[in-house]
């Protein structure tokens, strides 16, 4: 009987995520949010009030609102060291692509 032998080769480790690819998917993941808070906004003249956000202030997410007047108000996605912002200052779509001042991560 010939003896079978058989190497299993550890799979590398996943390749960890460069800072502007971490800052990358934080606004992908806080623009969910932000499209819930605009169309808060949209639907009933008033932003919602940070305790109706608890779910996602538990995940590393900060609501600020800062004008209630005009909706104005900040989101903030951390995770790992990196802090991306959203104040309004480019439409969600732009910022989502190039970050705003927050590009490349971290604040």
């Amino acid at each position: 009987m010939a003896a079978t032998m058989t190497m299993q080769l550890a799979e590398p480790a996943p390749a960890l995520l460069s800072v502007t690819d971490q800052a990358s998917d934080l606004r992908l993941e806080a623009a969910i949010l932000i499209e819930q808070i605009d169309a808060y906004w949209e639907e009933r003249g008033v932003l919602p009030e940070p305790f109706a956000l608890t779910p996602y202030l538990e995940e590393g997410y900060q609501y600020e609102i800062v004008n209630r007047n005009h909706g104005l108000f900040i989101v903030r996605r951390a995770s790992a060291g990196v802090t991306v912002t959203y104040d309004g200052s480019l439409p969600l779509a732009l910022w989502i692509v190039l970050g705003g001042k927050s590009a490349g991560g971290a604040q």
